[in-house]
């Protein structure tokens, strides 16, 4: 059976695929030529915390704010770093919602990461906020269930909990989002798309 975690620092597991790693620095060279290196990282669940650390430690240049409303993590360890701000609370509550709305709209490229317990309805919702030229991308990802049996189970990932009938909508009508690095993030079972004007 395939791994879903590992250590990654201070104790933390991580609920990935290891490639994750390198394709996360990939991202930020390939924003680094093309000058547009992310101000403001946010994340929909902090669960354990190993991904938050695995952001700051790759985006160490940007403020990191980690949303979960029960996270099983120190979240006062967690948040000693001056860069990664923790927010205990339901990203589905009004204040909440407005408040990650804020973060995505101050100026400069906002990346958002979903990986919380709805990740469709979050993926649908906050992808409306994005400024162009933003990115999202969602955990537990893979095109649609054939492809997920067939080229994923036993190999990348063996949880699916969004494909591109749950998003396709948000994408292609309503929020002109387009593919971004797709080959790479689908080896770690991530959909990555970019806001494009």
């Amino acid at each position: 059976m395939l791994e879903g975690q590992y250590h990654y620092k201070l104790g933390y597991n991580i609920s990935q695929n290891k490639n994750i790693e390198n394709i996360l620095l990939k991202l930020k060279n390939n924003l680094i030529i093309e000058n547009t290196a992310p101000k403001t990282i946010i994340e929909l669940g902090t669960y354990r915390g190993g991904f938050s650390f695995l952001l700051k430690d790759t985006f160490a240049e940007s403020v990191i704010h980690t949303f979960d409303p029960s996270p099983d993590c120190d979240l006062n360890s967690l948040s000693k770093d001056a860069n990664v701000i923790t927010h205990q609370e339901d990203i589905f509550e009004e204040n909440t919602t407005q408040k990650i709305k804020n973060l995505i709209n101050q100026e400069g490229l906002t990346i958002l990461f979903v990986d919380n317990g709805d990740k469709p309805r979050e993926f649908n919702l906050f992808s409306g906020f994005l400024k162009n030229g933003d990115i999202i991308l969602a955990h537990d990802y893979a095109p649609d269930g054939d492809y997920f049996n067939n080229n994923m189970v036993d190999k990348i990932w063996n949880w699916i909990e969004i494909q591109d009938s749950n998003i396709n909508d948000a994408c292609i009508i309503n929020n002109n989002l387009e593919n971004y690095m797709k080959e790479e993030f689908l080896s770690a079972a991530w959909v990555c798309k970019k806001k494009i004007s």
